[in-house]
């Protein structure tokens, strides 16, 4: 706890300052401005160092795997089937990798038509229905959404999946060659 000194001044640990500041600030659990400078450098977050992947087709194929695996590819499937748009997903996606130090800002930004495209071609070999984006209404619930993720939205928006883009020729001829799982509504 807090040592008063001769002089009269308390003297706090660094817990007790911190949680004072806190408490000062209103009890909120956001970050102290400058609390991400005292991080140990030793060992930084993901997103902090080199990204994994620096190339687009790279990173492409990284991202066809990881939607072609069975469990990911039905849950997919099952997000579209939930209307579900592919831009929301698209965001989640790419948001995830660059949290994990997949890649950096700008390649996620730069990879987030192809991916549209390529969720696209895959919800269209299953026969799948899609919407792109959301309406009014579901951007008013957005709105609520954490700030990093408004941000992203933003720059995202630049990005149109209705113009014509082409993925890297292996990547669409594989997209023909993935198999389509059972209907969810299939009887089993």
């Amino acid at each position: 706890m807090a040592e008063v000194e001769e002089t009269g001044e308390e003297t706090l640990t660094e817990e007790e300052k911190v949680a004072r500041i806190r408490e000062i600030s209103g009890g909120s659990d956001r970050p102290i401005p400058g609390e991400s400078l005292t991080n140990d450098p030793e060992s930084p977050a993901p997103f902090e160092g080199p990204p994994q992947f620096s190339q687009k087709e790279d990173a492409l194929e990284y991202l066809f795997v990881l939607l072609t695996e069975e469990d990911t590819y039905e849950n997919l499937l099952g997000m579209l089937m939930d209307n579900v748009p592919i831009m929301q997903i698209v965001k989640i996606i790419l948001y995830r990798g660059f949290s994990d130090g997949l890649w950096n800002p700008d390649m996620m930004l730069i990879l987030a038509e192809p991916l549209a495209y390529m969720i696209m071609a895959l919800a269209e070999r299953a026969d799948v229905d899609f919407k792109i984006d959301e309406d009014d209404e579901e951007a008013a619930i957005r709105a609520q959404e954490p700030k990093q993720l408004n941000q992203m939205d933003t720059a995202l928006q630049k990005v149109n999946p209705t113009e014509e883009t082409e993925l890297p020729g292996n990547i669409s001829q594989r997209i023909e060659n993935v198999p389509v799982p059972p209907s969810l509504m299939a009887k089993p």
